[in-house]
């Protein structure tokens, strides 16, 4: 019995101990399962951080590319030499170049995220503004010339252009194309007088000198005596007209003018007693300045006759007790006549107007006046240059040196 218990007993060790080395193997497989299974996470660990670094690097090469392509397209924006200004459904401003004109802001970053009218308050209720509204509203382009909300005398050719989210303009400076067409509608209007100045005014002199004629026999007539008056005041007014009809032909701009060396100072110096006498007859003062300046190519008699016109403009533009001042001096690479009154200052509207023939502000004045400075000018290839304010009116005439 003992050894059949031992037997058995051994039997149950044995079993124990087999049961023991399977759980071991069991356990060990599971150790090295766990280990694999690490393994491969920290491998699959380094591949996600692998991809990730990857992803980063592309992100951060991309986002260097847009950042490089737009500092290119705003550089390539900011080259153009037009104004240029983007808005959205808002007025608010989302971008501008820095050819846009400004109000109160230093530059065109300052603007983004500002309403464009609170920007410009002065273009508000004006065409800048409605065709705005228009574009926006009715998703057009329109395109039109305004001048500056800022300053007037300052023109823009403004394109507007409507897109998803608002609309963009394009801004052209045009002063200089609006005072060439303007130039150009004087001088053709100079060149129109001209050509009838050459046509017609002969014509009209000769009756008038012939009725001038018997008018000056009549007035000696002894049978005339009772009508003397009436024959001085008809006589006056031939003379008036013939007046006008010398100033008409002034205007023609294809007559031939004989220049010589002359210098522009010495012209003045002769005038000045005569300057001073008309001056001192209407109780207004007068000075002359003149600087050294170089001799210039200049017709004696059409000189004259400008300067004239010029200081009796400014000498009818003062009150008693003012001062009118002519000047002379270089600038550069010209010559300049400066006539400078106290007046009141010309009115702008009145200032667009001056030089067309016939266009005058006198009561008794013919308009002419101006128009033949301005021939006169453009015969000698002279500009004439106007600075008006309530202080007085400057009119400067630049001869160009060896013109």
């Amino acid at each position: 019995m003992e050894l059949i218990s031992r037997v058995k007993t051994h039997i149950s060790l044995k079993q124990s101990r087999d049961e023991l080395t399977q759980k071991n193997r069991e356990l060990e497989n599971e150790i090295q399962a766990r280990k694999k299974l690490e393994a491969e996470k920290d491998l699959l660990t380094i591949q996600l951080l692998e991809h990730q670094q990857l992803l980063e690097d592309k992100v951060n090469a991309r986002t260097k590319e847009l950042a490089a392509a737009n500092k290119k397209i705003n550089s390539i924006v900011d080259s153009i030499t037009d104004g240029f200004a983007a808005v959205d459904k808002n007025w608010r401003y989302i971008y501008a170049n820095h050819h846009h004109v400004f109000a109160d802001y230093a530059q065109a970053i300052d603007v983004v995220g500002k309403n464009i009218w609170d920007v410009f308050p002065n273009a508000v209720h004006t065409k800048l503004y409605d065709e705005f509204h228009r574009a926006m509203s009715e998703r057009i382009s329109v395109h039109f010339e305004t001048p500056s909300s800022l300053n007037e005398s300052i023109w823009y050719e403004v394109r507007v252009y409507p897109f998803e989210d608002g609309i963009c303009c394009f801004f052209k400076d045009i002063t200089e194309k609006k005072q060439y067409e303007k130039e150009m509608k004087r001088l053709s209007g100079l060149d129109l007088i001209g050509q009838m100045a050459a046509g017609i005014s002969h014509e009209i002199r000769n009756p008038l000198t012939t009725v001038r004629g018997f008018l000056e026999l009549l007035r000696t007539n002894d049978e005339c005596v009772k009508f003397h008056d009436y024959f001085t005041l008809m006589i006056e007014e031939i003379d008036r007209a013939n007046a006008i009809i010398t100033e008409f032909l002034s205007m023609g701009n294809t007559r031939t003018t004989n220049l010589e060396e002359l210098n522009l100072n010495s012209i003045l110096h002769d005038l000045s007693p005569l300057l001073l006498a008309n001056a001192l007859n209407q109780n207004k003062e007068f000075e002359l300045e003149t600087t050294d300046i170089p001799n210039l190519k200049l017709n004696r008699n059409e000189i004259r006759q400008l300067i004239l016109n010029l200081y009796r403009n400014g000498l009818e533009a003062m009150d008693q007790g003012k001062l009118l001042t002519i000047r002379t001096y270089t600038e550069q690479d010209a010559v300049v006549l400066a006539v400078q009154d106290q007046g009141a200052g010309i009115e702008p509207d009145v200032l667009e107007k001056l030089g067309t023939p016939f266009f005058s502000t006198k009561d008794e004045g013919t308009g002419l006046g101006l128009g033949v400075c301005y021939a006169i000018s453009s015969r000698h290839h002279a500009k004439i240059d106007i600075q008006t304010g309530s202080e007085g009116t400057t009119f400067y005439v630049r001869f160009g040196v060896g013109e």
